[in-house]
């Protein structure tokens, strides 16, 4: 602190520490649903707008046929959509139009499917690029982010002015229940996997190397939030031992005795050594959507069949009672 300056003097620094927030990085950041990722927004736009021209077209070619017959869009629509998710059609085609839009949009779904399912082939099989580098992609991602339990970070985020900071404590740290923990925690919310820790990675280290695996270790990215710092031998203001532990220091500086503790107890970060025989896993999280996608079907399904099961009763009981009326007539 620059108030306690002017309390003791600095001889030599002996060690760097490097406060890094430590975190697995995930496949996907986030930021675009995996199942949207292959194509751009303009190509999804594309392909709806495509299959509702060809829904149209089939629309229009039996209306055209039938001269005053009705022509039901949401039939071909739902025709068209089964052909773009590679389903059969049995029907039968007999304008010459229909038969022309139908390969048509079988041999457009055939090479889009191709794009789309090598994105995922590729997704699951090689690594995917860190793209989490900067605070500010950090700050955007879906990670939650735990700091290191000291005082000296209470103190940063308290006294920051940098906006980037501000923002990561307000948004990411504060509703967090693990926004300050110890390194054993920390560590452990890493290796689980959706979690930042910001921490002294000097220790840090250590315990990744003790308790992650191989691939674990390949996923980890590192986020500086705030630059190295130098560990001086500090002595009480104006002492006549300054001059003999500068010179002492210096001198186990020269003969190595410094380098040989900062290679044993300064861990450096972990190496990833590339396992090719390594299976591949398909996460919870990776298909998590398409279950959500399954039961909104399985919900749209059941309300559908209770509006036509309530539909049918009441025209049945319109339709007895107007035969009942009628047979009354009859009778009388």
């Amino acid at each position: 602190m620059t108030e306690r300056v002017g309390s003791f003097d600095q001889t030599v620094a002996i060690a760097d520490i490097r406060f890094m927030t430590v975190f697995r990085h995930p496949k996907n950041s986030g930021v675009r649903n995996i199942f949207l990722s292959p194509f751009d927004n303009l190509v999804w736009i594309g392909i709806g707008v495509i299959l509702l021209m060809s829904a149209c077209v089939l629309s229009v070619a039996y209306l055209v046929k039938a001269h005053n017959g009705s022509s039901r869009i949401s039939q071909y629509f739902t025709i068209i959509v089964g052909l773009f998710c590679q389903q059969g059609y049995h029907g039968k085609m007999s304008i010459g139009s229909s038969k022309i839009t139908i390969i048509t949009v079988i041999v457009f779904s055939i090479l889009i499917y191709q794009f789309y399912s090598c994105f995922f082939i590729g997704y699951f099989l090689l690594a995917p690029p860190k793209t989490i580098r900067t605070l500010e992609q950090l700050l955007a991602s879906n990670l939650k982010v735990s700091i290191e339990d000291l005082a000296y970070n209470h103190y940063y985020f308290k006294t920051t002015n940098i906006t980037v900071a501000q923002e990561l404590f307000k948004r990411k740290i504060v509703p967090n229940m693990f926004g300050f923990a110890n390194v054993s925690v920390g560590i452990s919310l890493v290796k689980r996997g959706g979690y930042a820790f910001h921490c002294d990675t000097t220790y840090g280290n250590n315990l990744i190397l003790e308790t992650f695996t191989e691939h674990e270790i390949c996923e980890l990215q590192q986020v500086e939030l705030f630059p190295m710092r130098p560990i001086h031998v500090n002595l009480p203001k104006g002492s006549p031992l300054k001059e003999p532990f500068r010179v002492t220091l210096r001198r186990f500086m020269e003969v190595g005795v410094i380098e040989y503790y900062q290679r044993k107890l300064f861990i450096q970060r972990p190496t990833c050594v590339k396992n090719n025989r390594a299976s591949v896993q398909v996460n919870f999280e990776d298909v998590i959507i398409l279950y959500w996608i399954l039961f909104g079907g399985f919900v749209v399904c059941v309300a559908v069949l209770i509006i036509e099961v309530v539909e049918f009763r009441i025209k049945e009981y319109f339709e007895t009672k107007e035969f009942v009326k009628n047979y009354r007539g009859w009778i009388d």
